[in-house]
This record gives structure tokens, sequence and C-alpha cells, in this order.
């Protein structure tokens, strides 16, 4: 099977190439940045490979942008053949277990979300779903070259395509649809997790930290089990087995329904993003071989000298990174772009820092760095008093360029500059060019609502919002900062200026939708030092506690231990164990459905570029779904989202369909590239216009009709009308 050697190989090149640039990671980070590595390599070869074969004339592009990279990356694994030996992948039997699991709660999340024959989908997975299955099969079904969003024909596309056409591609290598986007997912998942337990060994030693971190980012600590119980009405019905088995529903579904608890806390944004999945995987490995390289391997049982606690390890030396490596882990970051944008630049900015405060220039350039700040900041807020962007941009990259160039350079510019130029025209291609003014604006407070930073009610409302978002792990943030080493607190320091970040700057024009991936990576890393508070916790009371205080007996204090370790499971875990039940319990729709005759007609017998005129507003939209672009099409805030004018389409879609006889309707059509016309319930029955139910199919030229879609040749039906 194609699908198989492409994916295999896929792995086995990533895994070469991180054995000959970054030799000195652990074998599990080894090979979660194999597939990492793997697939950004694969996903770009294939890309180019295929977008130079259809330049070129030549038909099913995407096969043949497959067989390219299969070619390619076999040529890497040959060159790179002598580190693929059973040293390289040797985990001990407590890791493979751990791997093994990992999987398994991956693959059940990915197949409660989407499977099953006919192919259906989660209710709450519905909408992006569509979306993105559009954009896959666009590629493999299509001819997508030059890129096009499929809901918005003749413009570049401006999105982060780059995971749906890696699907797209595994579709046309020969894998179904769903196991497209299921595979890729669940690996994503499962690496996410074993890259929170490396890092918890590298910082400290500590598998269990990493195994409590694994654990919050696929469950939810936020206060949304309050709604629950809440509703519920009783704590005996609330706590019943059986209400707790058959619940349905988020319990926090804010920004869009009011909530301050916001359903981006929760599994949703992984299920629905499954490119936000992949992006994380690649930023989280380049964040922790930066860290390694910055900060060596920590030791969890060694004890600073009285006097000294904040003195590190003895055994953090640094693992400095040769020049090539530095660049190809630049070049990896900047290439990602195309995955996610949003945590690529906010994982560039969390690397600066890094280099900032562990470079050892810190110190010595204090005070330009604090004399650049001490004029930025009083700038940004004048702009943020005033509205002015300008002088907002002004101080913001103010202090990202002191900070910058405060680090040492030689280690941090090649990797820096290498991602930055590698990113740059990624985001300007998908931005849709220099003249669209992009998408990055400034917004003061992210979701709470009316923040007015001169308020300090808005300082309650935004303490608040995140107690509600963040349940226990924010009080274990707070304790991380106040008893952590000066190593960790560094960390701590570069992980909030994540969310410093967050609550400034939005990534896009749909604040909720967009800026949610920041605090998804924010939230990541947050949890390394939640959970590495909560095991320094549990250890003090367990051990230490009857040293302290001699009163206390030891039995007593591994009592209080036990007690207080259940009190955090419950109150870190009990909104997440929700969350699965609503994954289990959702309702499902077939993606497909009634539209798969006329999907199957279209994908047989019409052009691979063909444009279809359709209603707009419909989620889920046939032609697209077969592979094909229309005019105009999709849940209607989407493109209005990602910078495309709706307007003037929206009106002529009107009006083509109310039009009063043929010629008018043929009139419309003008200028819009359309090849085919649907007419079917969605075009009939459409709430954002009225169609004329006596126009067709009149004078219209019949290409297909089974009953329940109609489809009509543009061209024909309009040649020599008017």
């Amino acid at each position: 099977m194609v699908a198989a050697l492409y994916l295999a190989l896929s792995l086995l090149a990533g895994f070469s190439l991180v054995q000959g640039l970054w030799p000195a990671v652990t074998v599990l980070t080894r090979l979660a940045g194999a597939f990492a590595v793997g697939l950004v390599v694969t996903g770009w070869v294939a890309f180019a490979a295929a977008w130079a074969a259809h330049g070129l004339g030549a038909g099913d592009a995407t096969y043949k942008g497959v067989w390219v990279a299969t070619i390619v990356n076999a040529g890497i694994v040959v060159l790179g053949r002598a580190g693929l030996r059973r040293s390289a992948v040797a985990v001990s039997r407590g890791d493979l277990v751990g791997v093994a699991v990992a999987l398994a709660l991956a693959g059940w999340i990915m197949h409660a979300r989407l499977s099953g024959s006919p192919l259906s989908v989660s209710l709450n997975t519905w909408g992006d779903t569509s979306l993105h299955v559009g954009i896959a099969r666009s590629f493999s079904e299509g001819a997508n070259f030059p890129p096009e969003l499929p809901i918005f024909s003749g413009e570049s596309i401006r999105y982060h395509f780059g995971f749906d056409f890696y699907a797209g591609s595994l579709e046309r290598a020969g894998l179904p649809i769903g196991w497209a986007f299921n595979l890729p997912g669940a690996l994503a998942f499962a690496a996410v997790m074993v890259l929170l337990v490396e890092y918890a060994r590298h910082l400290w030693r500590s598998t269990a930290v990493g195994v409590i971190a694994a654990v919050l980012f696929a469950t939810n600590s936020s206060l949304a089990f309050l709604r629950y119980l809440d509703a519920e009405g009783s704590v005996g019905s609330a706590l019943s087995p059986s209400t707790i088995w058959n619940h349905v529903g988020y319990d926090g579904k804010g920004p869009y329904n009011g909530d301050q608890i916001s359903i981006f806390m929760t599994l949703n944004p992984y299920l629905t993003q499954t490119h936000l999945m992949v992006a994380l995987v690649v930023v989280l490995f380049v964040g922790l071989v930066v860290l390694s390289s910055l900060r060596g391997p920590g030791r969890a049982e060694w004890v600073a000298p009285a006097g000294r606690a904040d003195e590190a390890a003895p055994s953090s030396l640094p693992m400095p990174l040769e020049r090539p490596a530095l660049i190809g882990l630049g070049v990896l970051l900047g290439s990602a772009f195309w995955l996610n944008g949003i945590v690529v630049l906010v994982m560039l900015t969390f690397c600066a820092v890094l280099f900032y405060l562990y470079g050892g220039r810190a110190r010595a350039t204090a005070r330009p760095v604090l004399a650049v700040a001490a004029v930025a900041v009083p700038l940004f807020a004048l702009g943020a008093d005033r509205n002015n962007d300008l002088l907002r941009y002004a101080g913001f990259l103010g202090v990202l360029a002191a900070v910058t160039l405060a680090t040492p350079l030689r280690r941090s510019l090649p990797f820096l500059l290498a991602a930055g130029l590698i990113a740059l025209p990624q985001l300007v291609w998908l931005n849709g060019g220099i003249g669209t003014g992009g998408s990055v604006s400034f917004h003061t407070g992210y979701l709470v609502e009316n923040f007015n930073a001169a308020d300090p009610r808005s300082w309650w409302d935004f303490g608040k919002y995140w107690w509600l978002n963040l349940g226990l792990m924010l009080p274990l943030l707070v304790l991380a900062a106040l008893r952590s080493r000066k190593a960790d607190r560094k960390l701590l320091a570069g992980v909030m200026s994540i969310f410093v970040v967050g609550n400034l700057v939005a990534f896009g024009r749909e604040l909720g939708g967009h800026n949610h991936k920041v605090f998804n990576l924010w939230e990541i890393l947050a949890n390394l030092l939640a959970a590495y508070a909560l095991v320094r916790l549990l250890t003090w009371v367990w051990a230490e506690l009857p040293v302290v205080r001699r009163t206390v007996d030891p039995f007593a204090a591994r009592v209080l231990a036990g007690a207080t370790a259940l009190i955090a499971a419950v109150l870190l875990l009990a909104s997440g164990v929700l969350d699965y039940m609503t994954l289990k319990n959702d309702p499902r729709y077939q993606v497909f459905g009634d539209r798969v005759a006329a999907i199957d007609w279209i994908r047989d017998s019409t052009d691979p570029n063909a444009v279809f005129l359709t209603a707009y507003g419909e989620v889920y939209t046939t032609p697209t779904l077969a592979g094909r672009r229309v005019y105009l099409g999709g849940f209607q805030p989407w493109t209005a989202i990602m910078g495309y004018d709706n307007v003037p389409r929206e009106q002529r879609i009107a009006a083509f369909y109310a039009a009063p006889d043929q010629a008018q309707a043929c009139e419309q059509l003008e200028g819009t590239g359309v090849d085919y016309i649907e007419v079917g319930y969605p075009e009939l029955n459409s709430g954002a216009f009225e169609a004329n139910l006596e126009l067709f199919p009149g004078g219209f030229q019949t290409a297909y009709s089974d009953g329940v879609y109609t489809y009509y040749d543009a061209r024909r039906s309009c040649a020599g009308v008017g």
C-alpha cells in the first residue's frame, strides 16, 4: 500500500534527520521528533513537487508529489542508515507501556470524533470537519494549485493548510479520509504527552511530574464541573455513576454563549483542529531541544546548600548546539508555519526569552533592557489608551528587540534568523499578501469583557476569568513561582511571556477562535510547572513535614499527603472526566450522507479545477467534499474571519438564484469562473435569500440530477443567452 510506505518512510526520514542534527536528545524525544520532522519535510516536498507537476501540465499532481516525497525520504533514510540501529530506539518496559497507553487513549479520542462506515463525526467537531475535509480533498480529488480556499474560489488561500494538504496526500496515497486525519492526529496527541514527560525528566529528573503534566494536557482543570453540579440540582444526582456516564455537552461553552469558562480549555480544540496538535508537537520538540541547549538536566534529589536556595543543581550543565543544529532547528520551526502560524510565532518569542534568561547575559544587559522597557512599556500603554496600533507595535517590538539583542547572538541568531526567514514569506502568503494589512492587531485582556488596565475592577474580572478556566492549576502555578529554584523561575518567566503575549496581541480577526492557540500552548507548558509544584507539595507533606514539625506523626503526614493528592486529583480532573463523557456520548452525523451520489459524479465527471455556484452559509458544501471549489460556501463567518470580502459574492449569489429569468441569472455569472450551478435544498430553502423556484430547469442544461441535487452546466446554459 502506497500510503503505508509513504508514512513509514516519512517517520524513518524524520528519525534519521533528528539523529543527524540533534543526536543528544533522549530516545522518546527522538521518536516524537521523528514524527514532527518527518511530517514537515514530507509535507513540503510532496507539496512542492505536486505544484511543480501541475505547473508542467501533469494530471494527478498530488499523487506524483507523494512519490517524489517517498523517494526523497528513502534517500534520507539511506544516507542516515548508520543511525538506524536498535539502540537508538531502545526504551524501558515502563516507557513502552506509557507510550502504548498514550497511543491507545489518543486512538480512542480520534475514533470517537471521526469514524465509522459510512463516515460519521461527533456533534462538537461537526462544523470544522467540513472545512478541513474540503481542503484536504481539494488536493486528493482536485487540482488546487496554486492553492485557493475551496469555499472561496479565485483568490490565494489565507489559511494554514499544511496539515490538510498532508492529510489529502495520505488519502491520495490510499488511506480513507477518516484515517488520513485520525492516524496523524493520534500520533500527534500521544507525542505531546510523551514530550511533556521528557520535559519533566530533563528539568527535574521526574517521571511523575511529566505524567501528571501529560494527564493535565489530556483533561481539563477548569471549574466547569461546578456548572455540572449546578445543572444537576443535587450532589447525589451529580455523583451518580449513571449520570456521569451518560453526561452530554461541554459544561463550559464560552465565549460564544456568554459563559466565562471557555470551550477552548477542553479537548475540543484538539478534536476540531488536528493541525493544531501536529504543530504543537513540532514547537514543543523545538522548545525542548532549545531548552536542553541552554539548561542541562536537573537533579530532583539535589538539595541546595544552606543559605543558597537559589543555586542551580551541579549537574545542570547545558548541551550547546553547533551552528548547523541551531540552523536546522530554526528551519524546522519556520517550516511549520503553514501548519499553524500562531503557535510558531509564539514559540519563536518563547525561545528568544529563553535565550535571554539562560544565555548568561541577563545581568550584564539588565540596564539597557530596562531602559528600553522604560520607554517601550509607557509607549505601548499610550497606544492602548489612544487605540493607536502604531504606538503599540513600537512598544511591543521594542521590548522584543531589546530582549533578542541581549541574548548571546552567536547562539541565538542562527536559530532565530533561520526560523524568521522561513516563516516570513509564509506569513505574507497566508495573509493574502502585503496589501491586505494582515490579521495581527492588539487587544488587552483576551476574553475578559471590557478589560481596562487602569480600572482595578477589570483586574478582578481578569483574575476571576483565569481562576474559572484554570482551577487548581492557578494556585499551583503561584506555588511554583514561590517555591521553585532560580533556574525554574527563569523557565516560569519564559512560560509567562507566552501568557503576556496572548493577553496583548490578537493573532486573528476572531479573538476567541485564534488566540486560544496561544493559551493552549501556554497551558501545556504551565502544566509542567503546576505538576512540579504539586509533586513538591506532596513530597514535602509526606516526608519533610514530620521533620519540620516534630509534633506531626509520620503516619498522619502520609495520610494528609494522600488526602491532599486525592482532593487535588478531583479538582484537577473532574471537568476533564466530564469532557470525555461528552465525547463518548456526543450525537453523531454522517459526513457525506445523501451527498454520496452527487460527490461521486462530481469527482468522476468534472474537471479537477471546476468551480461550482452554491448557496452560501451552508457548513457542508457538496462540491468541496468532492474536492472542487465553490464561488462562496461554508459556514458564513469562516471566510470573513480569514480576511475575504464576502459581501459582493453573497449579493451576486442571491441575485442569481432570485433572478426573474435565465438571461439575468447568466449575467450574474459573468467573471465568476463558475462551471456548474448547484440546485438542491440548500439553494431552494436558503434562509439568506429567496430563490425563484420557477427559474430551474428552464433553459439551463442539466449535467447531473439524482433527486436530491441537480447540477447545471453554466457555460452551456449561458452560451448565447442575453
